[in-house]
């Protein structure tokens, strides 16, 4: 089971999707391992029928209690077949199952085998059985107890599949927007204003929702940047109209490149869904199957693999490199009112529509730390 854990993954490997209606909930057939190591599998069933459940005389299982210790409110699905035996009532619409989440629960039952007689002692000991039970748990109090073990379900950096994508404006010179000189600056200077505060916030979300980066930059004030800028983009404006400073393009240029990388990250990082020694009692013999979702549903236990797959050291340095670069480029613009000093080449790389920003040359060097 260990060997599933820390060097395999858990979570959801494939299947177990499952779809409702008024009377019958319908679970495909599936495998996934939990956070305990348990391999649960399960063939595709059609559940019609409903019972409340408890857990069995003398099974203690802390991880469906809330944060008060009362256990949450669990109700079991069974086929028609199994319904007869048991009590189970067919499902109808007095259960509203868009309220719940699906779970499946490894219940194990225990039996004590006979004490070691004569010359055999192949009976010593205890015999283990696990059932897969089909529960119903609302969506409230799955939250509850997911809250109490830690269990984040989803991915693992949820904030991740909220980050936007940045429409950057393109600069139009036509003869209705650029009719004189200052209204063609402000045709390269406006694009950079509109997305300057959304480009930051989107790069403050990637930053405090990966450890990895906190660790290899300390202290990144986004709004120290957000507020240079605005100062920056007052002066270069007032200079290019006075004519002391030149190349307002070139400034519209570089803040393309800083939105290419910036979607360059995002896509990077999107492929850290791994982790190290991750906490081993968020879901110890029970799957939660929420709806199949992108972003991914925190009431869905998606597979979160080990570091040992999925290329993650490499993915690591990518997003270390390129975060880092990103904020170089923010941070290391030339000043166009240099104009006259040794530094004064302004170039943008050639094949810029040929490639992705990571593939142009830009002289950055970033220590990192995994």
């Amino acid at each position: 089971r260990l060997t599933r854990t820390r060097l395999i993954g858990r979570g959801i490997a494939y299947g177990l999707e499952v779809n409702m209606n008024t009377n019958v909930v319908n679970v495909t057939k599936g495998v996934g391992v939990t956070s305990w190591g348990f391999l649960i599998s399960l063939d595709e069933c059609t559940l019609t029928h409903y019972k409340e459940y408890k857990l069995p005389e003398g099974l203690i299982y802390p991880y469906f209690m809330d944060a008060t210790g009362n256990d949450v409110l669990l109700i079991e699905l069974v086929t028609a077949e199994n319904s007869v035996n048991i009590g189970a009532k067919p499902l109808d619409s007095s259960l509203i199952l868009s309220n719940y989440i699906v779970l499946l629960f490894l219940e194990p039952a225990t039996k004590n085998l006979q004490s070691c007689l004569g010359k055999s002692c192949d009976d010593l000991g205890v015999e283990k059985t696990f059932t897969v039970r089909k529960l119903l748990i609302s969506k409230d109090d799955l939250n509850k107890i997911n809250g109490t073990n830690a269990n984040k379900g989803g991915a693992m950096y949820p904030a991740l599949y909220q980050l936007e994508t940045i429409d950057y404006p393109r600069a139009l010179i036509t003869a209705v927007e650029a009719k004189n000189y200052a209204d063609l600056i402000n045709s390269y200077l406006s694009p950079i204003a509109a997305i300057l505060g959304n480009l930051l916030k989107q790069l403050e979300v990637v930053y405090k929702e990966l450890p990895l980066l906190q660790r290899n930059f300390s202290n990144v004030d986004f709004g120290s940047i957000n507020l240079e800028w605005e100062g920056k983009l007052i002066d270069y404006a007032e200079k290019y109209l006075n004519g002391t400073a030149f190349g307002f393009q070139y400034l519209y240029d570089a803040f393309e490149d800083i939105v290419k990388s910036y979607e360059e990250l995002r896509c990077a990082a999107m492929h850290l869904n791994s982790s190290v020694l991750p906490n081993a009692d968020a879901f110890p013999m029970h799957l939660m199957l929420g709806s199949v979702a992108c972003p991914p549903s925190i009431h869905r236990q998606e597979f979160e693999y080990s570091p040992l797959f999925n290329d993650h050291n490499n993915w690591s340095k990518k997003v270390v490199s390129v975060f880092g670069r990103t904020i170089t480029m923010l941070n290391g613009y030339l000043d166009p009112k240099e104009s006259k000093s040794k530094n004064a080449v302004l170039a943008t790389p050639s094949k810029e529509k040929w490639q992705s920003i990571g593939k142009k040359k830009f002289a950055t060097q970033v220590q990192f730390t995994i």
